[in-house]
């Protein structure tokens, strides 16, 4: 079984946009074992590795990849994103109260930046020149990762479960996400009660909480597994 699944894997990076081994292989995921799961996750990482010249590129920021590059880097992650949130369906009970930690955080975050922006506008409110263009502006609150160090990741008693080198992913992700063609971070949401307990956040596991756009944003929309969120120390935010 393991030459099918590493076949399925050599056509996903042959080909990002290939769906049929995609699904696939998300089949086989479904039903290994979990030693298997750390393998896949292992290989798909070990690839990621291989394309960001992982032993040679030591430097804070990694080198400007081709568009043929980011494009099977793109479908690389998010294939590990899937596997890991798979991982994840049954988490522990140092999981569940991590992840209540990053939703208020997360929640608390999104105010303050909030906060920023209703005091940007007050300084263009008293500013006649600047407000003489007001048409030419646009207040904008966004909150994202970012990394410092190897003291950005907290190490997790479930780590050897997934199997993933989070300290490098992560580091490799907030790079390579703020490097290229993406605009990174969405413009915030302010939350008002609504629970956005979407895609791998509707778990019975997490019904206690009410997830914040925030979190719901980093999962769904900025590509980030559940696991990887856990492991997070640092967020940075800015009103622009």
């Amino acid at each position: 079984m393991k030459e099918n699944w590493i076949q399925l894997i050599d056509t996903i990076e042959k080909d990002p946009f290939e769906t049929e081994a995609f699904f696939a292989l998300m089949e086989y995921v479904g039903e290994a074992s979990d030693d298997d799961k750390r393998r896949v996750v292992q290989e798909v990482e070990r690839r990621i590795k291989m394309i960001a010249r992982y032993d040679a590129d030591k430097s804070f920021r990694f080198r400007k990849f081709s568009e043929q590059e980011r494009e099977v880097l793109d479908s690389l992650w998010s294939t590990r994103v899937k596997i890991l949130n798979v991982m994840m369906l049954n988490p522990t009970e140092e999981e569940i109260e991590r992840l209540g930690h990053q939703n208020d955080k997360l929640h608390e975050l999104s105010k303050d930046a909030f906060a920023q922006g209703r005091n940007l506008w007050k300084s263009l409110l008293h500013s006649p020149s600047l407000m003489a263009n007001e048409d030419y502006y646009d207040v904008e609150e966004h909150v994202d990762f970012s990394w410092n160090d190897e003291d950005s990741v907290l190490k997790m008693d479930n780590d050897d479960y997934y199997g993933s080198d989070f300290e490098y992913m992560l580091h490799f992700h907030c790079n390579f996400r703020d490097s290229g063609r993406y605009s990174y971070g969405e413009p915030l949401v302010a939350d008002d009660g609504t629970n956005w307990n979407l895609d791998y956040l509707d778990n019975q596991a997490f019904d206690k909480f009410c997830i914040c756009h925030l979190l719901h944003s980093l999962h769904s929309h900025e590509h980030y597994s559940l696991p990887d969120i856990l492991v997070w120390m640092i967020f940075g935010r800015m009103s622009a």
